[in-house]
């Protein structure tokens, strides 16, 4: 690993807080039925890093699964993470899995296998979140913020909720470049009203995003 994929994966940055803060203080994920008439979604965070967003959620056991993903180098700090919080997760079924982002065989690995079959079915997951996760500027070289919203695509279905907490200390050009992006087949809401007033950080959005039904 790089010094900076160190760095920026060990790191709890604002944006996971905010997050964090805003989806287990408010009601945003209570009162809803979830898929087979559940009443708290299954979760997968994206480019988890110390998976700060997914690891409250269950903690506040205001989730039914988590799958916590992130490149592949960084599944061992994932997993050490997980066994240090073990005590507070019990009750929570908690994956962690690599998943390069924009790879449809690492979306597809997510999915519960079909039997005895090596072939999976597609991943449903009611929450997709994700922190910090747009701040290089879209290019040949690094095409993340395209490879990020292919991948949301690949895991989203009908009814999924995706919640983003995008910083725009660094690369706000970009962030409104994704979001635009995101807006041909996802409805975008700006969630800042909606986030309780002590977790408002003036360089951090927050959206939730549905896919838009298609005719």
């Amino acid at each position: 690993m790089s010094g900076t994929s160190v760095w920026d994966g060990t790191t709890v940055w604002d944006g996971a807080v905010v997050l964090a803060q805003y989806l287990t203080s408010t009601d945003e994920l209570l009162g809803k039925t979830w898929r087979h008439k559940a009443s708290r979604p299954t979760c997968i965070e994206l480019g988890a890093g110390c998976a700060a967003v997914s690891l409250s959620l269950a903690a506040c056991r205001r989730v039914s699964a988590v799958t916590i993903t992130d490149l592949p180098d960084m599944v061992p700090h994932l997993q050490h993470n997980l066994q240090r919080n073990a005590d507070l997760l019990e009750d929570v079924p908690i994956k962690v899995a690599p998943l390069r982002w924009g790879k449809p065989d690492d979306v597809a690995a997510l999915g519960p296998s079909k039997g005895s079959s090596k072939k999976r079915s597609k991943p449903h997951f009611d929450i997709i979140v994700g922190s910090d996760l747009v701040y290089y500027t879209n290019s040949e070289e690094t095409p993340h913020s395209t490879l990020l919203l292919e991948t949301l695509l690949m895991l989203a279905s009908p009814g999924t909720l995706v919640f983003l907490s995008l910083s725009l200390h660094h690369n706000p050009e970009e962030v409104s470049r994704f979001l635009k992006c995101a807006e041909a087949s996802f409805t975008v809401q700006h969630l800042h009203d909606q986030l309780p007033e002590q977790w408002r950080v003036p360089d951090v959005t927050v959206v939730k995003m549905v896919l838009r039904e298609m005719l």
